[in-house]
């Protein structure tokens, strides 16, 4: 059973054999005035309530939450610093050995000797007393230190191998070293500073940008708008799930998922220059549409100054004249190699979707500094029922619930279209015991229906997207197709990716 109340003393009645953290506050909160502090202290209070209520379902722990005016405490019947170091507004996890304060101070500096024993056993060490109460501060050092002389390699006051902490209040004194405290995120608490709804493709960018902006306060909803990969959406999927379930404490566990094959149908019939301006461009109206049913305060995105065409500086400026609602750009002036060393620091590198992206319609040509005027002019043409037909289809995932697993097909069957270049089909998908078949995009349009309906067919290409959007036109016309990148089929098929 979880427990939470702002006691006058310290649960110090529990079990020593309990897991026991002290967190403190972000220097952030510390420097509000005092109504506004407490209001950042209910959220974060909640925030803390509802994560260790989510984990405790999962792990079947038991715990206890403490509120006091500066801190808080958790007593757990498991370690969970993971858990805690991973919420916004906790500056420092500190692990602690807890003693009651109605004892004698002798008492107290015997049970605290006990405790440091092991830790300063022949090594230099150092004791740093912090008290509430003034004039024992000294009292508590030289006295511990003293105890703890005789079995360690001496005193060292400025670069000890062991620092000795001795945290005292009036409701009890609290033993740790440096080893038992955990940097934690800082910032301010989830959902004290608003909502936005953050455009994720599950890449590197995405899961970084929703980190930056739990990390201040902002609570997250989630849009993919899905341009026919699946392997793209399975990631997506997982790393906004892993990112909302490990950071996000507190926030919204929504996701939702637009079908936009048939608004990049519509798309390709703009001039390539503008082609993935006009993409990103109904991203932002489509978005804007969402987070006004939302109620969300922004838009939120994981775009950085220069990293593709529609990120430079004058194509930004230009996109945020298509929406009323601010953009919010965490990363902006980020480097790529800071984001991937985030990446790698938080262990999402490994889950985040490093594949082709379909989002690039045009690859050659294409405008970098594209003029508000030439763009809005083409987008007037664009058939808006187009954009209202994909937002009805909008598809919503809770991401505090399992996934839950797909049948796959496993009979290997069937006649492989691979579409694109010759020089982009791999050795290991010329190996696979099934007719291979290459078209050109155009080709394949123009002539998969006249091919044998009666046949099964993987529509395979570099991306997955060419192939989600022959595949819609296929099956509406009563064939039997499964669209898929390469790699996702060789993987499929248990082959390494190349």
């Amino acid at each position: 059973m979880s427990t939470m109340s702002k006691p006058k003393t310290s649960p110090q009645k529990k079990n020593l054999t309990e897991h026991h953290y002290l967190l403190t506050l972000s220097g952030e909160l510390l420097l509000k005035s005092r109504p506004v502090r407490w209001q950042f202290l209910n959220q974060l209070h909640r925030n803390l309530k509802k994560t260790l209520e989510w984990f405790q379902k999962q792990d079947g722990f038991s715990f206890s939450l403490h509120r006091f005016h500066d801190h808080f405490q958790v007593y757990c019947s498991k370690p969970i610093e993971p858990i805690l170091t991973k919420i916004a507004g906790i500056q420092k996890v500190i692990k602690v050995h807890s003693y009651p304060a109605n004892d004698s101070l002798e008492t107290c500096l015997e049970a605290a000797k006990e405790f440091f024993l092991p830790h300063v056993q022949g090594k230099t060490f150092a004791v740093r007393a912090r008290v509430q109460k003034k004039g024992i501060q000294r009292k508590i050092e030289r006295s511990l230190g003293d105890l703890l002389y005789p079995f360690s390699a001496g005193v060292n006051l400025t670069q000890p191998e062991v620092t000795c902490h001795v945290y005292a209040r009036q409701e009890g004194f609290y033993f740790y070293t440096d080893t038992m405290v955990f940097e934690g995120m800082g910032g301010f608490p989830v959902n004290s500073e608003g909502k936005a709804l953050l455009l994720f493709s599950g890449g590197l960018d995405s899961p970084i940008a929703a980190l930056k902006l739990y990390q201040v306060g902002i609570g997250l909803y989630f849009v993919y708008f899905d341009l026919g990969n699946p392997e793209q959406w399975q990631c997506v999927l997982e790393t906004a799930r892993y990112v909302r379930q490990h950071w996000g404490h507190g926030a919204p566990d929504v996701l939702i998922k637009i079908p936009f094959v048939e608004v990049v149908e519509q798309l390709r019939k703009l001039p390539a220059p503008y082609q993935n301006l006009a993409l990103k461009v109904v991203f932002y109206q489509c978005a804007e549409q969402l987070a006004k049913e939302l109620k969300a305060d922004a838009l939120a995105t994981g775009e950085a100054i220069g990293q593709v065409s529609t990120q430079t500086l004058r194509n930004l400026t230009v996109l945020d004249r298509f929406t009323t609602f601010f953009v919010l750009r965490p990363l902006l002036a980020t480097p790529k190699q800071q984001i991937i060393d985030e990446a790698h620091r938080w262990g999402l590198y490994e889950k985040a979707y490093k594949g082709k992206e379909f989002c690039a319609l045009a690859t050659k040509k294409v405008k970098t500094q594209a003029r508000y005027e030439n763009l809005s002019a083409l987008m007037e043409n664009f058939p808006k029922e187009v954009l209202q037909h994909a937002i009805e289809q909008k598809s919503i995932y809770h991401l505090l619930k399992p996934i839950e697993a797909k049948e796959e097909q496993t009979t290997l069957e069937g006649t492989i279209i691979f579409i694109g270049e010759e020089e982009e089909i791999p050795s290991a998908l010329k190996q696979v015991p099934l007719p291979l078949k290459r078209y050109l995009f155009n080709e394949a349009w123009s002539d998969c229906l006249h091919w044998n309906k009666e046949a099964f067919y993987w529509l395979l290409c570099p991306t997955g997207g060419q192939s989600a959007l022959l595949a819609r036109l296929m099956e509406e016309n009563g064939f039997r197709v499964k669209p898929m990148s390469v790699q996702g089929f060789l993987k499929h098929l248990g082959h390494k990716e190349t």
